[in-house]
């Protein structure tokens, strides 16, 4: 986690939001990262404001668009002279492809390049009980990107918001930050600032924790190895390891049971850290 923001709960999402990004990628700009940065955001950040911000930026970014009043009907007939389609299962036809050269607000050019937009329209004839529709069932997905890729990509990568949800249920539910405690905005504010320290060096940990497969006291095989640990998972097994706080010599000293099977990824973390 690295920008946390407690807002009301009645607030429109649209609000702020540019000042929100601003702010972001300046925090992502002093990180002097390595890898690609993309911002994703949902159809409710759909607004110009954004895209214009991210437009000007560095970095890539997938947004889902809102729709407004653009009709399923117009998007079917696009989808279907330009798109690739393929058949899942009778009666059902998925349509994908991408506009280029289109323009978020096209009667305010405001010198802004023009990026893609991808689309992904599905046509439902028949249910998936064999039943025949009386009228065709039309799902229309569409996301603003400047990312060079593939529309398969595209999309796979904004579905990755799922993982960001996981992230979000490990804060609610494994670090009990669901009702923050205060009847004052700003005090919960702190507490949610210090819960973002508490997840992060949990998360570090944990991922810590998977680089040393050879000494964990369970192992995993088949295909589908784990690539993170749930901080859940992390404070149980590596927080609450057992240990004993002794005086001896005129100093502390911390002793743990060497035979408890999480002490070898335990030691080799803690000397990582130091």
């Amino acid at each position: 986690m690295l920008d946390c923001e407690l807002r009301p709960g009645q607030q429109n999402c649209r609000k702020g939001t540019p000042e929100f990004l601003r702010n972001t990628m300046r925090m992502v700009d002093e990180l002097t990262l390595s890898d690609s940065v993309l911002f994703r955001l949902d159809s409710g950040n759909d607004a110009f404001d954004n895209l214009k911000l991210l437009l000007k930026s560095p970095y890539y970014f997938v947004i889902k668009k809102n729709r407004r009043t653009e009709k399923r009907e117009d998007w079917l007939r696009i989808a279907q002279e330009r798109g690739f389609a393929e058949e899942q299962r009778a009666g059902k036809t998925i349509y994908t492809g991408v506009l280029r050269g289109q323009h978020p607000k096209a009667s305010e050019k405001d010198a802004l390049p023009d990026i893609n937009q991808i689309f992904r329209v599905t046509q439902k004839t028949i249910d998936r009980n064999g039943n025949l529709l009386l009228f065709p069932d039309i799902e229309v997905e569409l996301y603003w990107s400047n990312l060079d890729e593939t529309p398969e990509k595209v999309i796979e990568l904004y579905h990755g918001h799922a993982t960001s949800e996981q992230f979000h249920s490990e804060l609610k539910s494994d670090m009990d930050v669901e009702r923050l405690p205060s009847g004052k905005f700003k005090v919960n504010s702190v507490i949610l600032h210090l819960a973002m320290i508490a997840f992060n060096t949990l998360r570090k940990t944990g991922q810590s924790a998977m680089g040393y497969p050879e000494d964990l006291p369970y192992q995993h095989t088949g295909s589908r190895r784990p690539k993170r640990k749930r901080l859940r998972k992390v404070m149980d097994d590596l927080m609450r390891i057992s240990c004993r706080l002794v005086y001896h010599a005129r100093r502390w000293i911390m002793k743990f049971y060497i035979g408890d099977p999480w002490y070898p990824v335990f030691r080799k973390i803690y000397e990582g850290f130091g």
